[in-house]
């Protein structure tokens, strides 16, 4: 399944991020400040 994520830098969705993403889904996130998904183990594409 694809998924927009969101708010993905924000307490629900860095929850519902590494979930989503364990259960094999494909997710694209949304975040206003995206670079604080740098440090994350998730890509940025």
């Amino acid at each position: 399944m694809h998924i927009l994520l969101t708010g993905a830098t924000g307490y629900v969705g860095g929850v519902l991020l590494p979930e989503l993403e364990r259960r094999g889904h494909r997710v694209r996130c949304l975040a206003r400040r995206p670079h604080k998904l740098a440090g994350t183990p998730f890509r940025l594409r």
